[in-house]
């Protein structure tokens, strides 16, 4: 696996899991407003959530652009070996 590959599933294993706790603090969240308590926390700690998992997104992006680039370039010019010869 290259480097690269490696990127794609580790960001792809940290969005999973920040998915994961974005729902289970949802179900937090509900649970909260049935039994008539305060959400104003756990509704902060939603949000901080969303932000790292945008942050996850915007990375995943970006490395499936890279990969996108990276294949319509010719393998020859992906080494760098042309570049040396011009």
């Amino acid at each position: 696996m290259t480097r690269h590959e490696e990127q794609f599933s580790c960001n792809s294993s940290k969005v999973r899991d920040a998915e994961r706790r974005l729902a289970v603090q949802h179900i937090f969240i509900e649970r909260l407003r049935a039994s008539g308590r305060d959400t104003r926390s756990a509704e902060k700690a939603l949000e901080v959530m969303r932000d790292i998992l945008r942050e996850l997104y915007c990375a995943r992006s970006q490395l499936r652009r890279k990969r996108v680039g990276r294949k319509s370039i010719p393998p020859a010019l992906r080494t760098g070996k042309a570049a040396s010869r011009r």
